[in-house]
């Protein structure tokens, strides 16, 4: 896996995005990576984790989430969802393959899971449809033609600190799921909570802030590389001190 690949042109989507160490982060602690197939039936994934910064081994709690989706992606140019229900169930496969990956490498650092504890956003456009699936606070946005931008839900308590982890609970913790037909989806977007107080009209809430998102993807579209995208996140000042990753992808169309 490359974890910030250069933008990647197809047939079907342009994909840019970037990640950066927070102002108050010794390290980077979010993981952000997409991946399309060059053969067989086309699928892009992307995915986004966001390291909880209470947990010791967050970086890498994040890195093997990620890793694991888009393994699992791979597996679309063998099979490809033929229903919206199809479509719901590999996303949902995904995040507990990426559970089990962050449990299996707690075990072999010798760790518990919570200290590899992270968050997890994704989007997989395969078949006819394209589905967000996100567990956390992460902002992860579809642009609709018929519904223009449509957020997937995001997890926050009552303190803006609190959020939910794919190792929470005994088991999968509720993924919050949009589905969309692909032909209706022209642009997706997927942001760790670095980035909430710039592209949102409500933080606590994940409401888009829908000029931020017109700028991006037409940005993107019109040739926007990771280099770009990165230069951006390192020059933003979100008032948050928080790791900042960004996925863009847009439909060629």
């Amino acid at each position: 896996m490359i974890e910030a690949r250069p933008q990647t042109a197809t047939d079907r989507w342009t994909v840019a995005g970037g990640k950066v160490r927070g102002t108050s982060h010794e390290i980077c602690e979010d993981c952000a990576a997409w991946w399309h197939s060059h053969d067989g039936p086309y699928a892009v994934i992307a995915a986004v984790a966001d390291g909880a910064g209470s947990a010791a081994l967050a970086q890498a709690g994040a890195r093997a989430a990620v890793r694991q989706v888009l393994q699992e992606g791979a597996r679309l140019r063998r099979r490809v969802p033929q229903s919206a229900t199809e479509a719901e169930a590999v996303v949902l496969s995904m995040f507990q393959a990426a559970r089990k990956r962050v449990e299996k490498q707690a075990r072999q650092l010798i760790s518990s899971s919570r200290n590899l504890a992270t968050t997890l956003s994704v989007v997989v456009a395969s078949g006819n449809h394209i589905v967000a699936g996100q567990i956390g606070d992460g902002i992860t946005v579809l642009r609709s033609r018929s519904n223009g931008l449509m957020s997937v839900s995001r997890d926050r308590g009552e303190y803006s600190e609190f959020t939910t982890f794919i190792t929470d609970n005994i088991s999968l913790p509720k993924v919050h799921l949009l589905v969309r037909p692909l032909q209706d989806v022209d642009a997706f977007a997927l942001c760790s909570d670095g980035l909430r107080m710039l592209i949102t009209t409500n933080a606590s809430t994940g409401q888009p802030y829908e000029p931020f998102f017109a700028d991006a993807f037409e940005l993107v579209q019109q040739g926007a590389t990771t280099e770009n995208i990165t230069e951006f996140l390192s020059t933003v000042n979100d008032r948050t001190g928080d790791d900042k990753s960004l996925v863009i992808g847009v439909r060629d169309i």
